[in-house]
């Protein structure tokens, strides 16, 4: 499947061929096929850089980053669209690494787009650790947009642990948006205090 994924011209035939790999490659991670999709993620990783059609382009950026985190995290360096950039977010969650939590704090403290940002924020509570706590503690004090607050806090939430109890009982004391001191009372009603 791989070989004539590399080979095909034609866009709608690579598209087939891309859908019958990312098959092989889901059924390979249950164990349902032998074969090892890790013998192919440097070529995926090339396949990805030279797509020209952006849908292709965001399928394989899914494949790719799922087989490979810590190289197509610094992918999100790059100047790439929008739709692109959330496929290899999103596609970080299950990869637990400092390297990319550290690359995910990164871009959000530079991040703009509060889009991009609530769903680095949303990857980063699913990582979890000290790490991502102290730059999420950090970035609610700093965030003004109400969305990217309350996904900070359902963050929170997940990484959970007296740290984060103690800094969600502070910023509820400062907090004057009733809907987000709502979302931090729902968020510490599920912690053990």
């Amino acid at each position: 499947i791989f070989d004539n994924l590399k080979k095909e011209k034609d866009e709608t035939m690579r598209r087939v061929w891309l859908d019958l790999f990312s098959r092989s490659t889901f059924q390979t991670k249950l164990g349902l096929l032998d074969q090892n999709i890790m013998d192919y993620s440097n070529d995926l990783y090339v396949l990805y850089q030279d797509e020209q059609v952006d849908s292709l382009k965001i399928k394989l950026a899914s494949i790719t980053t799922s087989l490979i985190p810590e190289k197509m995290v610094f992918e999100l360096n790059r100047d790439i669209n929008k739709e692109l950039k959330l496929t290899i977010i999103r596609n970080l969650k299950h990869a637990k690494s400092d390297k990319i939590s550290s690359e995910l704090i990164s871009l959000y403290k530079t991040e703009k787009d509060n889009d991009v940002k609530i769903t680095i924020i949303y990857v980063l509570g699913e990582i979890k650790g000290d790490k991502v706590a102290d730059a999420l503690i950090q970035g609610f004090a700093k965030e003004t947009d109400y969305e990217v607050k309350i996904t900070i806090v359902n963050a929170l939430g997940k990484i959970k642990g007296d740290k984060v109890a103690d800094a969600l009982i502070q910023e509820f004391a400062k907090e004057t948006n009733r809907d987000i001191r709502i979302a931090i009372i729902n968020v510490l009603y599920k912690f053990d205090l």
